[in-house]
C-alpha cells in the first residue's frame, strides 16, 4: 500500500542486490534548436528555442517525495500523498504516484528505482531579443555608424512534464533563472 514496489528480476523469490537491472540512460535521444529572426522598419526580433527528448533520472525526488529519506524541506507532492493515504484509510485504495509518507525506511526507498525515472523532454524559449535601430538619417546627424537599443530575455518559458527543478540541468537542484537585459549599441 502506497510504497515503491520492487521486482524480483532474477526470480529467486527474494528482493536483493541481484534484482538490480538497467533502467536506461538520461542522455538525449534527440536535441533540437530553432532560431527565428525578422526585421521591419528598424525593428528586429530574434527567438531561439532549444529542445531535448529524453528520459530523465530525477534525483530530487529523493529529497522532495520521500519523507523518510531526508529531514530537510520536502515537496508539495507529499501533501497529495498524505491526502491519498487518508483516503486509503477510508476506502482501502491508495491513488497517488508519490509513496505514502512514513518515518520508517524499511522498504529501502532510498535506492534508485523506476520511481526516479520520468519524461525529461522539454521545449524552452532560450532567448528572445527585441531591438530598434535608429534610422540612417538620424544616425548621420549624430555622426554614428550604427545605433540600436534592445531588450533581451533568457529562459522565458519551458514546456515540460518533468517534475524536477530544471529538465535541462538534471541533478541541479535549482531552475535556470529568467534573465532580462537592456542594452544600447552604437558605433562611430
Amino acid at each position: 500500500m502506497g510504497r515503491v514496489k520492487y521486482v524480483d528480476a532474477d526470480g529467486d523469490g527474494k528482493i536483493n542486490y541481484n534484482d538490480r537491472t538497467w533502467l536506461g540512460c538520461d542522455l538525449p535521444k534527440a536535441q533540437f534548436g530553432l532560431n527565428l529572426a525578422a526585421n521591419w522598419k528598424g525593428f528586429d526580433l530574434s527567438m531561439f528555442f532549444t529542445s531535448i527528448i529524453r528520459d530523465a533520472f530525477n534525483n530530487s525526488k529523493y529529497y522532495t517525495d520521500l519523507f523518510q529519506c531526508w529531514n530537510g524541506n520536502h515537496g508539495t507532492r507529499l501533501l497529495d500523498a498524505t491526502k491519498a493515504y487518508d483516503n486509503y484509510l477510508l476506502t482501502g485504495y491508495y491513488n497517488c504516484d508519490t509513496p505514502a509518507p512514513t518515518t520508517d525506511n524499511n522498504n529501502n526507498e532510498h535506492e534508485v528505482s523506476e520511481f526516479h525515472i520520468e519524461n525529461g523532454s522539454f521545449l524552452r524559449m532560450k532567448t528572445l531579443t527585441v531591438g530598434y535601430s535608429l534610422p540612417a538619417s538620424l544616425r548621420s546627424k549624430l555622426k554614428l555608424s550604427n545605433a540600436r537599443i534592445y531588450l533581451q530575455a533568457q529562459n522565458l518559458f519551458t514546456i515540460t512534464n518533468y517534475s524536477g527543478a530544471d529538465p535541462e540541468g538534471l541533478g541541479y537542484p535549482y531552475a535556470l533563472p529568467r534573465q532580462y537585459t537592456v542594452g544600447i549599441q552604437f558605433g562611430f
